[in-house]
């Protein structure tokens, strides 16, 4: 169940580029991590880490998810939902104070990454409309569709450059997903529905384009990477696949995700393409966002102990256990500033 969910909220990690010579590099950052202990089935504490001190985050009676996590100068922005009556509902949270965000709040929504770019905030997911979910995102509190309601889709990141608004998801058409790209909101089918598909991550570093995601071969996920809508396969197609983060810095690119090896799950990470293992495939581990800040790489994640699932960043491959209470808990999003 976990898992599942913890899919659902995917997206790549809004981790800006430390390769501009005019941003200030803090020698000593402080690393912030989102994530959520499952308490029951459905029922979700949000949880923040700040250089590994934990604490909850948002209101624990409307059982919070927390989805990505952003800084922006002092402000601290975090995207998820939480239960509004009986559903769920897209939430934006700024120094843990709820922005509204322009929904009837009557259906389902998620909130499923965040950026800002100067005054402005950006936000990703999806609102159900007609009985499909469809793939939406929120300038300042005002949304605007990227699908129409007649089949699903979701939009799982975002990304401003200048005066254009990326954003990438998936859309069904048929019985399969094709992964989907909207600059300004006009579609661009990055698969050709053959097999399932879904963009997970985008990242503009200038003239440049970057697309995680994962692409069925029909049995298998492939990681893939997208550089201006040309294809590169980060696996080859053995073994199960997927990417949860993208992260570019100067001309390298990270991606995170996991590969399956035998029967566990490993947790990676790929540096222009070749793979970085962060398990050792004895138990299973699971990376789903990635930041790279001062030269240094930060992957937060998870990793089933024989009881439970437990919170974990890495630094540069070296793992740390984050503080856990004694029921599952994990990690979904990172920032670094």
């Amino acid at each position: 169940m976990l898992v599942a969910v913890l899919l659902l909220a995917l997206g790549a990690t809004s981790c800006k580029d430390d390769d501009d010579e005019t941003e200030y590099i803090n020698p000593n950052p402080d690393v912030y991590m989102v994530g959520y202990q499952l308490k029951s089935m459905g029922v979700f504490a949000g949880k923040i880490w700040k250089n590994g001190v934990d604490s909850v985050y948002g209101d624990t009676t409307k059982s919070p998810f927390l989805n990505k996590i952003f800084a922006s100068g002092k402000d601290l922005y975090v995207a998820g939902e939480m239960r509004n009556v009986d559903k769920f509902a897209a939430t934006l949270w700024k120094n843990g104070v709820v922005m509204p965000l322009a929904l009837d709040n009557k259906n389902y929504s998620s909130a499923s990454n965040v950026f800002v770019s100067g005054n402005d905030v950006y936000v990703s997911g999806l609102v159900s409309k007609g009985g499909y979910n469809v793939a939406h995102y929120w300038k300042n509190g005002v949304g605007h569709d990227l699908a129409d309601s007649t089949t699903n889709s979701q939009a799982y990141s975002i990304y401003s450059s200048g005066k254009d608004v990326h954003a990438v998801g998936y859309e069904y058409r048929g019985s399969k997903s094709v992964a989907k790209y909207w600059k300004n909101g006009v579609a661009t089918n990055l698969t050709d529905g053959q097999n399932d598909a879904a963009a997970i991550g985008v990242v503009v570093s200038g003239s440049d384009v970057y697309i995680a995601g994962r692409v069925s071969n029909g049995s298998k996920g492939v990681a893939t990477l997208w550089k201006n809508g040309v294809a590169t396969n980060l696996t080859n197609g053995q073994n199960e696949a997927s990417v949860s983060g993208l992260a570019v810095a100067g001309k390298d690119v990270y991606v995170s995700g996991w590969e399956d090896i035998g029967t566990k799950s490993v947790a990676k990470y790929w540096k222009n393409g070749v793979a970085v293992n962060l398990g050792d495939g004895t138990t299973k581990t699971l990376a789903t966002c990635i930041c790279v800040y001062g030269g240094n790489v930060y992957v937060g994640g998870y990793e089933w102990d024989g009881v439970r699932y437990v919170a974990k960043c890495w630094k540069n491959g070296a793992a740390t256990v984050l503080p856990n209470p004694k029921s599952n808990c994990v990690v979904t999003g990172i920032a670094v500033k």
